[in-house]
């Protein structure tokens, strides 16, 4: 924690709020609407002492700075040049991977499934949403063209209207069915 403040008064949660939060704020952050966040900060506060050490003090200098000059916008650009091989000769894994416990799935596959699942949820925001992908099935495969070959068949045995590349939408029991039919060429 870098920084902490004291509600003066120590007003009700109830008296600001529109409704009671749910259970996951005790252990989280919480994300207000526009309406509950107006009412918080219009609270009155006084700002308390947080025992700083070092880091702490260069984090709040970082996030003061971040707070004058805007949102950072990523790396500037740059030249590189470099040499790029792959094999397609190794082995490789055909993947279903679903979003937390709902019945969307991603069909894909790689070199390395770990990895994968690692990159793939690097852009989910768990904080917000408290879930993520994770792998349900995988297969491996000699050579990357037959986890491709497989990949390939179970989408377009599942693909419906609405469904977006390697995504689609279809409950578990119809991917395992997929999943099966798709393990044997043609």
């Amino acid at each position: 924690m870098v920084r902490a403040w004291s509600l003066v008064g120590r007003p009700l949660l109830r008296s600001v709020l529109k409704d009671q939060l749910k259970q996951n704020a005790r252990t989280m952050a919480v994300l207000l609407d526009d309406e509950d966040k107006a009412a918080v900060l219009a609270l009155s506060r006084e700002e308390s002492p947080v025992r700083e050490i070092a880091l702490v003090r260069r984090i709040r200098d970082l996030g003061d700075a971040l707070a004058h000059n805007g949102p950072t916008t990523g790396p500037v650009p740059s030249s590189w040049s470099g040499t790029v091989s792959r094999s397609a000769d190794v082995d490789a894994f055909t993947y279903a991977m679903r979003f937390g416990r709902r019945n969307v799935w991603k069909i894909g596959y790689t070199q390395d499934v770990k990895e994968r699942l690692r990159e793939i949820n690097k852009h989910v925001p768990y904080e917000v949403l408290n879930e993520q992908w994770a792998v349900v099935f995988q297969q491996k495969w000699p050579k990357q063209q037959a986890a491709y070959d497989m990949e390939q068949r179970v989408l377009k045995a599942l693909r419906k209207e609405g469904d977006q590349g390697e995504r689609l939408s279809c409950t578990e029991s119809e991917l395992l069915t997929a999943w099966r039919a798709g393990l044997l060429p043609g």
